[in-house]
């Protein structure tokens, strides 16, 4: 199976996750290989992400930030954004007995990426910008929270834990997604 079938297929999964059902797993190659590839979403995911921050409406784009220290930040930051989690989880799920569904959980969590980010970077830069300041916070506060949940359905179902475990590991990745954002733009800022 080529990265591209394997890319389709696990798509399919998530749109199948998305409407819970039951066989959706089956839809995604849960081995260490599969793992492996399921990275490959964030090569897809790239070009929307580059569009995202380098337009010139980009919340910080009108400042004096040099457009070298946004590329190299920025440069620096994707690959954490895809890193920094899997790399967390890992430790936690050795921790807590659940090592032997890792693979299967980061494999279906980078492929619902395609979904939580595109569907998040699109909104960002099609029709978010064109409400006003309190409904565009409300809106990408709901879009966040139906991810969040989402993502905590997908740790449910990969890790085979209980939705308050799953809803923790959801507000730690949240946590961590805030931190490094706020990492990021201090350093721009710097």
């Amino acid at each position: 199976m080529t990265i591209w079938q394997e890319a389709g297929r696990s798509i399919g999964g998530v749109v199948r996750l998305a409407r819970f059902d039951p066989s959706a797993l089956d839809r995604f190659d849960l081995t260490l290989d599969g793992c492996r590839r399921s990275f490959f979403a964030a090569a897809l995911l790239l070009p929307l992400y580059l569009f995202y921050w380098f337009r010139p409406d980009t919340p910080g784009a009108g400042t004096a930030i040099p457009f070298a220290r946004r590329l190299l930040v920025e440069g620096i930051n994707y690959p954490l954004i895809w890193t920094l989690w899997p790399l967390i989880v890992f430790y936690i799920a050795r921790a807590v007995g659940w090592g032997d569904r890792y693979f299967a959980y980061i494999t279906v969590f980078n492929w619902t990426q395609i979904f939580s980010q595109g569907l998040m970077l699109l909104a960002a830069v099609t029709f978010l910008p064109s409400l006003e300041p309190a409904a565009r916070l409300n809106l990408w506060f709901l879009m966040l929270l139906g991810f969040l949940v989402f993502e905590a359905y997908v740790a449910k179902r990969t890790l085979g834990i209980t939705w308050m475990q799953a809803a923790a590991l959801e507000a730690l990745l949240f946590v961590v997604i805030e931190t490094q954002g706020a990492a990021k733009d201090f350093v721009l800022a710097g």
